[in-house]
């Protein structure tokens, strides 16, 4: 009966120990698998975010490149505006207000060409400077009416005359320090100092 006992008892052990093996084989393999399971859908997660900031960075690329330009055409219509406004300043002519006009229409055109990639504050300021042109516009095709008026022998009051020219002149002051305040926010934005 012993001998039945020890064979049952070693039997018992064996099957334990082959158990055991056994379920340390099978763990091994199904923590492998899930491993590699799991480095797959990492993998995969990496590469989407990978490709998705590769695409956010060309796309931001892309976005300053065409903004550089912008604000570069910006700049220089507004240079051209401003080089029209000093010269129908220096000489009021009929010639020179049509020219002035032109440019001012120009610019204006070229600011709502651009207006989805200048920042709202830049838009504001580029209206604001063409209102200002546009007044300034007013008041020298008035003062060239003025003057005309004189030239014709008819009645014109020179209080008039030199109200118009001041109002000119502040209005050309106004339209050079937001031309001048401009400047500074397109260097910074161009240099990327605005970025947030």
């Amino acid at each position: 009966m012993l001998e039945i006992f020890t064979a049952i008892g070693g039997t018992v052990v064996v099957i334990a120990g082959l158990s055991n093996w056994l379920g340390k084989v099978w763990a091994t393999r199904i923590a492998s698998e899930e491993s590699q399971k799991f480095q797959l859908e990492f993998d995969a997660i990496k590469r989407e975010k990978d490709h998705l900031f590769d695409a956010l960075k060309s796309a931001s690329f892309r976005y300053s490149d065409s903004q550089f330009g912008l604000y570069n055409e910006l700049w220089r219509s507004l240079v051209d505006l401003k080089s029209s406004g000093d010269s129908l300043w220096e000489q009021v002519s009929s010639k020179k207000v049509k020219e002035f006009s032109v440019q001012v229409k120009e610019t204006s055109d070229a600011i709502e060409r651009s207006a989805l990639l200048i920042e709202d504050d830049h838009y504001q300021k580029l209206k604001n400077i063409i209102e200002q042109f546009e007044a300034f516009q007013f008041g020298k095709q008035r003062l060239v009416d003025l003057r005309n008026r004189t030239a014709h022998s008819q009645n014109v009051d020179e209080n008039e005359i030199r109200y118009t020219i001041d109002d000119n002149r502040q209005r050309k002051e106004e339209f050079t320090a937001l031309l001048n305040e401009l400047r500074s926010h397109f260097k910074k934005q161009i240099s990327g100092s605005n970025i947030t």
